[in-house]
């Protein structure tokens, strides 16, 4: 059985690209998707139209024993990849939309891999139906936080002295910025934001302003203090 189109290139993709501030920086003229994604993209591309005839030709004439085993491949492995990727995605399109407002390649990549599950679930219904019952599944919200930056979260909520909205406005900007360097996961998009501290501090949110609350010059200063603070606890 040969490699599916596709596959090697997407567990590099997930490991190597997903810092999409980064990518930014390599856009130009001649490079709209950035130096770095744009051969990616293409090659996503050529990948969605040719899978399709590739699993239609692995598949073609074999037994239901036989395609056991390219189901399983699939399901442990490729199909593994595209749901993190499409799961990533979700949680990320508006920090991708940010970052590249005209053409932005991680929403090309995301249609090519739909394109590609798709199909996988086309030509084997057991997996179908197993895609079917984990959607039945999931939770409804979606995981925002890593184990850390939810901890973090905690420490900043229990040791950043404010009150109110400024409090919870000043430490999502923070932890914005340190899940766009890399160091946090934390994926809220505003609106999101809003609805969970209102939920769980009964906090209400009009409008997302900063600057008049002196955040780059004294609180941002002291949000990092506390998360040194936090991360040297972790050593």
């Amino acid at each position: 059985m040969s490699v599916f189109f596709g596959e090697v290139e997407l567990r590099q993709f997930l490991n190597n690209n997903l810092n999409v501030e980064f990518m930014s920086y390599t856009v130009g003229v001649k490079s709209p998707y950035g130096v770095i994604l744009e051969p990616i993209v293409l090659d996503f591309n050529k990948s969605a139209l040719k899978f399709a005839d590739q699993l239609y030709n692995e598949l073609k004439g074999l037994t239901k024993e036989q395609r056991l085993s390219i189901e399983t491949t699939l399901k442990e492995g490729y199909l593994v990849l595209i749901n993190k990727y499409i799961d990533w995605y979700k949680v990320n399109k508006e920090l991708t939309v940010n970052y590249f407002p005209s053409k932005n390649p991680y929403e090309v990549i995301y249609g090519d891999l739909t394109s590609i599950k798709k199909e996988i679930l086309k030509h084997i219904p057991e997996l179908k139906e197993q895609a079917e019952q984990q959607n039945s599944n999931i939770k409804s919200q979606a995981n925002y936080f890593d184990e850390k930056g939810e901890k973090l979260f905690e420490y900043l909520n229990e040791n950043y002295d404010k009150n109110g909205k400024i409090k919870y406005i000043n430490m999502f900007y923070y932890l914005r910025e340190l899940f766009i360097k890399g160091k946090v996961q934390f994926s809220f998009t505003i609106d999101k934001y809003k609805a969970f501290i209102l939920e769980k501090f009964n906090v209400s949110i009009k409008k997302f302003e900063k600057a008049e609350f002196l955040y780059p010059e004294k609180e941002r200063p002291i949000l990092m203090l506390l998360s040194k603070k936090f991360f040297d606890s972790l050593n």
